[in-house]
């Protein structure tokens, strides 16, 4: 089939900065739910934690419209097309990852059709079109990654460690975003690890003019 193009990307699209929602929300909300799949090692030495997770984010891009999708379902959209899209894993920064010491798996970039508009009769194509300021993005990221951590080692082995993980946004000044927590972070993995057990796994988001914060806080 000729045209048959999921993505209709506009010559004037920008891929450095986010295009917002239907909503006209400002911060543009980043649905964001974090998997953590095991965790590799807990290197108390080097004060190093190493895990194997997968990170999910959503949002919206009022500039794209999409064509030929199935209403309610979610549309996988070929890495050729990802490449030329802004999505929120661009502008994150791994606050306390080691430099070099990540490692991606594998990735996804999905659409859900959603709200459907008329179609354009004077288009001969005649497709159906789903406005990318309310028909939602989703990014999918598997990937291993080593954080520093600070251990207390003072109290072992009787001793409680806690680790967090911190991503960041810094803000722009033409669009601000604010990362949304979406259900609990889930830990698939082994109660014991080496000497230590795990415990609670804490998440919090934060939002400020100058950066937004995704944390989580590994007991």
């Amino acid at each position: 089939e000729q045209f048959c193009e999921m993505v209709d990307i506009p010559p004037s699209y920008k891929l450095d900065n986010a295009h917002g929602s239907c909503k006209e929300v400002n911060p543009q909300e980043i649905g964001t739910k974090i998997n953590i799949e095991k965790i590799d090692n807990i290197d108390t030495v080097n004060m190093i934690v190493a895990l194997t997770m997968k990170i999910s984010l959503s949002w919206y891009d009022k500039i794209l419209v999409f064509s030929n999708l199935m209403p309610d379902t979610y549309h996988v959209i070929p890495n050729e097309k990802m490449n030329l899209l802004w999505h929120p894993f661009r502008d994150i920064v791994q606050e306390n990852a080691i430099i070099g010491e990540i490692e991606y798996d594998k990735q996804e970039m999905r659409v859900y059709g959603n709200i459907t508009e008329m179609s354009d009769f004077t288009n001969p194509r005649e497709n159906r079109r789903f406005n990318g300021s309310c028909n939602p993005l989703s990014l999918t990221l598997r990937m291993k990654i080593k954080y520093n951590c600070e251990f207390d080692v003072r109290r072992f082995p009787f001793d409680g460690q806690r680790c967090p993980l911190i991503m960041r946004i810094n803000q722009r000044r033409s669009k601000k975003l604010r990362f949304i927590d979406e259900g609990n972070t889930i830990y698939s993995g082994k109660k014991i690890i080496d000497q230590f057990s795990i415990e609670k796994i804490y998440r919090k988001a934060t939002y400020s003019n100058e950066s937004t914060e995704f944390k989580v806080i590994i007991q």
